[in-house]
């Protein structure tokens, strides 16, 4: 257990949840999304939308980039604001999980990883995820989760070809390391 972790906040939360705890918060947090929004939670689009303020920030003017002029595009930067619910529920996600960590005695700050190659392989797969998440205009919490809770088969299909593509990529993975 860390140092700065009193002993009567590491016991408060197990370390381990079952899977069907955060897959039911899950469906619940996105339901009300769609309830409030009246769209699915994303979490691509909105990394897309804060990257594109920072960059105004600093003039880049992403507005002038193709991807932006678009036809049903060339309003996503004015219509977006730091008040849009997806960026803070993603937020939230993340401080959830740090906290959780942190409850639990489980967090820890690493000097480095352990293995260089599964760190280049962990960041290009997540460069390709998220490249491939904007050509798909959407991400799998948009896909999958959004789409499974609006009863889209959109939704279903992309569950199964998922399950198949982790599979796939855990044999490949498992043959690389």
């Amino acid at each position: 257990m860390p140092r700065h972790m009193p002993q009567q906040y590491a016991t408060a939360v197990p370390k381990e949840w079952p899977y069907w705890v955060g897959g039911i918060a899950l469906a619940l947090i996105n339901t009300l999304v769609l309830l409030v929004d009246d769209r699915p939670w994303g979490v691509t689009t909105t990394l897309t939308h804060v990257g594109s303020r920072a960059l105004q920030l600093v003039d880049l003017q992403p507005e002038r980039w193709t991807y932006f002029n678009q036809v049903g595009r060339d309003t996503l930067l004015t219509q977006f604001g730091w008040w849009d619910t997806s960026l803070w529920l993603n937020l939230g996600v993340v401080a959830g999980a740090a906290l959780a960590s942190l409850t639990a005695g489980e967090f820890a700050v690493r000097t480095g990883p352990r293995q260089w190659r599964r760190l280049l392989l962990s960041l290009s797969g997540g460069v390709l995820m998220g490249y491939g998440a904007r050509l798909a205009l959407g991400c799998t919490v948009g896909a999958l989760v959004g789409g499974v809770a609006s009863f889209s088969l959109h939704g279903w299909i992309f569950a199964v070809a998922v399950l198949v593509g982790v599979l796939m990529g855990i044999r490949i993975f498992r043959r690389i390391l």
